[in-house]
C-alpha cells in the first residue's frame, strides 16, 4: 500500500516546488509537466488545499502561505495609507542628483520609494526590502542595491549577518528608515531583533539620517528600540499623531516635519 501512494506523495511535492517557485499554475499545465490526467491533478490539488498548503482558484493553484503574506503586507500598507503618501513626497524632496541612499522596510518606506520611481533623479538605493527594491527595479535613473540575507518570517525583507556585514561596505549620504512603535522619550521600535540589528545598522553607515513614520505608530507597542529621538536628523510624521505625544518630540528631537495629510491629498491630486 505504501509503495502505491509513493507517486501521489511524489508529484504533490513536486506541485508544491513548482508553486514555489512561481506564484501560480493552472491545471492543465500541471498536467503536461506531469504526465497525468487533469483529474489527477484536481485531486491532488483538492489533498493539499485540505492540508493548507495551497488555495485553490478556477483553473489551477496558489500556495496558501504566499496569498497571506502578500495579504498581511497589503492591510498594513493600506493602514493610514493617505499619511504614508502624504510622508513619501515630503521625503522625496529631501533627496537629490547622485546621493546614495538607505531605505528599509516598511509601508511607510514603500510609499516614499513609489514617488522616488517617478521623480527622475538619478540616485543609488540600498535596500533590505524586496517590496522597495520591486517598486525600484527597472527605473533606469535608479540603481538599485539588494542587500544580502535572509528572508525574515511573515514579511518581504532581509535581515540576518550577511545583511548587516553588506551594510558595512557601502556608505550612504542619508537614511529613510521606519519603525513599527515611536516613543516620545526613548525613541524608535522594532517588532524583533533581526530587523532592529539591520535599521541601526543602516543608520551607523548614513551620514544623515531620517525617520519616516505615521500618527498611528505613536499608538503602537514593540519590544526592540533601535535608536533614540537625539540619534535622529529628521522626523517626519502626519497631523493624525496624538497632539499631546507631538509636542513631546518637538521637545526632544532635532527636527521634526509634520505633514497635513488633507494638503498632502490636494497635492497628489494636482499632479
Amino acid at each position: 500500500m505504501g509503495r502505491s501512494a509513493q507517486p501521489g506523495i511524489d508529484r504533490r511535492r513536486k506541485i508544491l516546488k513548482m508553486l514555489r517557485a512561481g506564484s501560480s499554475i493552472d491545471t492543465s499545465s500541471l498536467s503536461r509537466s506531469l504526465g497525468v490526467s487533469e483529474m489527477t491533478i484536481r485531486r491532488d490539488l483538492r489533498f493539499l488545499e485540505d492540508q493548507n498548503s495551497i488555495v485553490r482558484s478556477y483553473g489551477g493553484a496558489t500556495l496558501a502561505r504566499r496569498i497571506n503574506l502578500e495579504f498581511q503586507f497589503d492591510q498594513r500598507r493600506q493602514g493610514n495609507l493617505a499619511a504614508k503618501q502624504a510622508i513619501g513626497r515630503v521625503a522625496s524632496r529631501l533627496v537629490t542628483e547622485g546621493e546614495t541612499v538607505f531605505i528599509d522596510t516598511g509601508t511607510t518606506t514603500l510609499e516614499f520609494a513609489r514617488v522616488l520611481a517617478r521623480q527622475g533623479i538619478p540616485i543609488t538605493v540600498a535596500t533590505s526590502s524586496l517590496a522597495v527594491g520591486s517598486e525600484l527595479w527597472g527605473q533606469e535613473h535608479i540603481k538599485v542595491l539588494m542587500l544580502g540575507g535572509q528572508l525574515r518570517e511573515g514579511s518581504p525583507d532581509l535581515t540576518g549577518p550577511l545583511c548587516e556585514h553588506s551594510l558595512q561596505l557601502l556608505q550612504a549620504s542619508r537614511a529613510f528608515l521606519g519603525c513599527d512603535a515611536l516613543s516620545p522619550e526613548r525613541g524608535f521600535f522594532a517588532r524583533d531583533t533581526e530587523g532592529a540589528r539591520v535599521s541601526a545598522t543602516m543608520l551607523k553607515y548614513a551620514a544623515w539620517r531620517c525617520i519616516l513614520a505615521d500618527g498611528n505608530k505613536f499608538e503602537q507597542q514593540a519590544p526592540v528600540r533601535y535608536a533614540g529621538v537625539d540619534e535622529i536628523d529628521l522626523i517626519v510624521t502626519d497631523n493624525s499623531a496624538p497632539s499631546e505625544q507631538l509636542e513631546q518630540l518637538r521637545q526632544s528631537a532635532r527636527a521634526i516635519e509634520v505633514v497635513d495629510v488633507n494638503v498632502g491629498a490636494k497635492e497628489a491630486a494636482e499632479c
